[in-house]
C-alpha cells in the first residue's frame, strides 16, 4: 500500500528542503501520481545540476524501488540519462526513495511542432540503440514516452529510472496511458511492449496526433500527414500480437537501409524550419548506432513480416516499391498445396485480437472454421461459423476477423462466378504466436 504524498500535497512548498541530510531540493519542475522530480545541486561532483526523482512509498515498495535504481545505475550506454545516487527519506509524514540523475534540459514533449523526417530519424537512432541494448540484457525500459526522451548536454538521452526485468509488472503504471502496449498489465514490461511504444510516439511526434483502432482491426488508422517513409515501420509496431511487432532490430536496418530510397526529400514536403528559441524546443541530436553494430543486426535480420490489415494495405503498397530487397516480404513457399490460398490471392489477411485471460483459457488448441462468400470485388459478403461445436467466444473472435478480409476481383470472363472460402483459424495459449489461419478455395 502506497502511505506517500496525497494527491493535495503542495509539492513546491518543498523547495528549499534538504533530504537525506545532503540533497537540496532547489526547484520543483514537476511530477506524476507516482514520483516527482525537483533540480538539485552535487557540489563535490561533475555535472553540478542534476535532478532528484522522489518516490513516495512505504519501506516494502522502497526497497523494491531501490533495488531497480541501483542496478539501473550499472549500465552504460551513451544515450542513456545516467544515475549518480540513490538513497531513502523522510519529510514530514512522508516516507520515500529518491534517486540523483543528469538534469535534461528539455524532453521530447516540449517540442511544440512536428519533428521534419530527419529530426525523427536522429530521435529514432538513439531510441533504438537503447532499446536493442536493454533486450541484450534481459531488460525492458516499461515507460517510453515524449517526457522520457531527453535531451542532455545537446545529446539525446532516453530515461533510465523506469528499467526493469523484462516481463517484471509495474504497480506504478498509469495504464490509461496511450505509449502502454494492450498486453502489459497482464504480461508486465517487455522488448515488444518497447517497441510499440516507440511507434506510438513516433506517430504522435510526426504528427502531433495519436495513431487510433477500428473496432476488430489489427492495426491502428494513421493520423494524416504521417509521413510515407515512416508508415510501415508505424503499422509493424503497433501489432497487437507482440510477436508480430518488429524488434528494434529490424527497425534500425529499415532506418539504416532505406533512408536514401524512400526519405521525401522535397522542401516543401517538410514543416518550415524555425530558429532556435530561448527554450530551445527543439530535438537535439543524438549519437549514430555503430557501423559494427548495425552489420551485425543486418546479419541477424528476419524478414519483413507482411501487413495484413485493411488499414495497412495501402500503406504496404506505398513502401513496397521502396523497400530493400533484404525487408521485402517472403515469397510464397513452392511447397505449398494447390488449394491453399496464396499472397497474390488474399489481398487482406485480418487475425482476432486475443486478451491475455481468453487465451490462458485455453488447453492445447482451439480450432474454428468459417466460411465466406466472396464477391466480384474481393469483398466479403457472408461470413458462417462452419464449427458450432467448438468455443462461442473464439467462433465471433475468428467470424470478426474473416469479415475484414479482402481477395483479388473476379475474372473479368466470369465476374458473376461465385466465390467461396474456408479460413481454417487455430487458437493455442502461446503468447508469441495465439492463432493462425490457413485459407482454402471452396471448389
Amino acid at each position: 500500500m502506497i502511505t506517500g504524498a496525497k494527491p493535495a500535497h503542495p509539492w513546491k512548498d518543498w523547495e528549499g528542503q534538504i533530504i537525506d541530510g545532503k540533497v537540496p531540493l532547489l526547484r520543483y519542475i514537476g511530477g506524476t501520481r507516482h514520483s516527482h522530480t525537483f533540480v538539485t545541486e552535487r557540489p563535490d561532483a561533475e555535472p553540478r545540476t542534476a535532478a532528484v526523482k522522489i518516490f513516495p512509498a512505504d519501506d516494502l515498495a522502497i526497497e523494491a524501488q531501490l533495488a531497480r535504481w541501483r542496478a539501473s545505475a550499472k549500465l552504460s550506454h551513451p544515450n542513456l540519462v545516467r544515475l549518480f545516487e540513490t538513497g531513502r527519506g523522510r519529510l514530514g509524514d512522508i516516507t520515500f526513495a529518491y534517486v540523483l540523475m543528469e538534469y535534461a534540459e528539455e524532453d521530447l514533449s516540449q517540442v511544440d511542432r512536428p519533428l521534419t523526417v530527419a529530426e525523427a530519424d536522429e530521435m529514432l537512432e538513439g531510441t533504438l540503440s537503447v532499446l536493442s541494448y536493454l533486450q541484450s540484457k534481459q531488460l525492458a525500459h516499461g515507460h517510453l514516452k515524449p517526457s522520457n526522451i531527453t535531451a542532455v548536454a545537446d545529446q539525446l538521452r532516453i530515461s533510465s529510472d523506469t528499467i526493469r526485468p523484462t516481463g517484471e509488472w509495474r504497480g506504478d503504471l498509469d495504464f490509461r496511458e496511450p505509449y502502454h502496449p494492450p498486453e502489459i498489465e497482464e504480461e508486465g514490461a517487455s522488448a515488444a511492449g518497447d517497441i510499440w511504444s516507440c511507434g506510438v510516439v513516433l506517430i504522435e511526434a510526426l504528427t502531433k496526433k495519436l495513431p487510433s483502432w477500428e473496432p476488430g482491426a489489427a492495426v491502428p488508422a494513421l493520423p494524416d500527414g504521417l509521413p510515407v517513409r515512416f508508415r510501415a515501420p508505424a503499422l509493424n509496431c503497433l501489432r497487437r500480437d507482440p510477436g508480430q511487432r518488429w524488434t528494434a532490430a529490424q527497425f534500425t536496418v529499415f532506418l539504416h537501409s532505406d533512408v536514401e530510397k524512400n526519405v521525401e526529400k522535397a522542401p516543401a514536403a517538410q514543416p518550415p524550419a524555425r530558429k532556435e528559441s530561448s527554450s530551445r524546443k527543439t530535438l537535439k541530436r543524438s549519437y549514430l548506432v555503430a557501423a559494427g553494430v548495425v552489420a551485425l543486426m543486418l546479419a541477424a535480420l528476419a524478414v519483413w513480416p507482411g501487413l495484413t490489415s485493411r488499414s495497412g494495405e495501402q500503406d504496404l503498397r506505398d513502401v513496397r516499391e521502396s523497400a530493400p530487397e533484404a525487408l521485402a516480404p517472403k515469397a510464397p513457399d513452392p511447397k505449398t498445396p494447390d488449394h491453399t490460398a496464396s499472397p497474390d490471392i488474399i489481398v487482406t489477411q485480418a487475425l482476432p485480437d486475443i486478451p491475455a485471460k481468453a487465451r490462458n483459457t485455453i488447453q492445447g488448441k482451439v480450432t474454428v472454421k468459417i466460411r465466406v462468400d466472396v464477391d466480384a470485388k474481393g469483398a466479403v459478403t457472408e461470413a458462417h461459423n462452419e464449427s458450432p461445436a467448438a468455443s462461442r467466444y473464439f467462433g465471433n473472435l475468428a467470424l470478426q476477423a474473416a469479415r475484414q478480409w479482402k481477395f483479388s476481383p473476379a475474372d473479368p470472363a466470369s465476374p458473376s462466378q461465385s466465390r467461396g472460402w474456408i479460413l481454417h483459424f487455430q487458437f493455442v495459449r502461446d503468447p508469441r504466436r495465439p492463432v493462425s489461419v490457413q485459407a482454402t478455395r471452396v471448389r
